[in-house]
């Protein structure tokens, strides 16, 4: 990494400006979408829209992606060559639902109170390295053939894997002493409900669940004993599950303090749910379970109204989608037809009206 900060300093001291910087995220969007109405991405700050294209999913070249928002890649595998880098802001999200790659000089850095997910292995190629003073999850392999070795993955901040990590790939980074294979959230009527789940753990004692306003101050709002207690050690799935009743308007995050037997800690990756603040609001898929297409019935929400509808399947990936002018209500209803048949299996409907997002379940036979 030492090349890297070099290289931002010289970019600095001798054009007197940061250099070129082709995206910034303006909003909680998906990472590859491509028109003017839908795109997540700036090319001149986090605030105004001024592009009608967007990274997709093979970036090259010497450019940075700053990320400071909820964004989710649903790539197939995420391919980062030359210069290119993902840029993870404090406060900023990055789910990458499929593997990801960085190659040449590549980079990919997370800062503090940043988080970064990837549901797939992470390959390190070339000059390829990252600088991790957030946190960083991989649900899969971290290999490394980079010629910087042990500078693969440096940094202040935490990373850690479902899968083995190849040796000599880190360096300053906490590996976590549990294996987190998933955390997440979700507004249920009487709260949110966090969930996290844990292919093994070794020595823990227990996790301290806190919550911020902000992504960057946290505070204790609970804890819960390791299942793997009193030895603290498991190679077992391990699943645990905790409620906030306390509701709070807008966006709110979440991160897990695990602490070991010797009183030893360490911070998981941080989570966010936009916190519905509608009052009323109902919603009715039918018929579910279905054939591949159905009807989403709402109440309570006022005409006008702007609508997004993502068909996501158990993987994490977007299978289909209907942008806001895709999107034709007849008595507060949403005929739903995907372009091609659905596999059969559990799915995720992700509405979004007007900026919130809700989350709704349905099975395909």
């Amino acid at each position: 990494m030492k090349s890297v900060v070099g290289w931002v300093l010289l970019g600095i001291l001798f054009f007197k400006t940061p250099l070129k910087a082709d995206y910034y995220s303006i909003k909680d969007g998906i990472w590859e979408q491509t028109t003017a109405v839908s795109c997540p991405w700036s090319k001149v700050s986090h605030t105004s829209a001024t592009c009608s294209c967007s990274p997709l999913c093979s970036p090259g070249g010497n450019f940075i992606i700053y990320i400071k928002h909820n964004i989710t890649a649903s790539c197939v595998l995420l391919d980062f060559t030359g210069g290119a880098t993902i840029h993870v802001l404090s406060g900023g999200n990055f789910t990458l639902s499929g593997g990801g790659t960085l190659k040449g000089t590549a980079n990919i850095i997370v800062d503090a109170g940043g988080s970064m997910t990837i549901n797939g292995n992470l390959a390190i190629r070339g000059n390829g390295s990252g600088l991790i003073n957030g946190s960083l999850h991989v649900n899969g392999t971290i290999t490394n053939s980079s010629s910087l070795g042990s500078n693969g993955l440096c940094g202040t901040g935490t990373i850690s894997s479902s899968q083995p990590i190849a040796p000599g790939t880190i360096c300053g980074v906490t590996i976590l002493p549990i294996e987190l294979l998933c955390f997440n959230v979700k507004q249920e009527n009487k709260g949110q409900l966090l969930h996290w789940e844990t292919t093994a753990e070794s020595n823990n004692k227990l996790f301290e669940i806190e919550k911020s306003k902000n992504s960057i101050f946290f505070e204790k709002i609970g804890e819960q004993n390791s299942k793997a207690f009193p030895t603290g050690n498991s190679t077992a799935l391990l699943a645990y599950d905790f409620l906030d009743e306390e509701l709070i308007d807008g966006y709110c995050y979440y991160r897990l303090k695990q602490i070991d037997l010797d009183d030893e800690f360490n911070y998981s990756q941080i989570v966010s749910v936009h916190v519905n603040s509608l009052k009323n609001v109902s919603f009715v898929i039918y018929p579910n379970p279905n054939h591949s297409e159905f009807f989403i019935e709402f109440r309570g929400i006022s005409e006008g109204e702007t609508f997004q509808v993502q068909l996501i399947d158990n993987t994490g990936k977007i299978v289909y989608q209907l942008l806001p002018q895709q999107i034709q209500i007849v008595d507060n209803k949403i005929y739903v037809k995907p372009d091609n048949q659905l596999q059969p299996g559990d799915y995720n409907i992700r509405l979004t009206i007007a900026g919130v997002a809700h989350h709704l379940k349905m099975l395909v036979e």
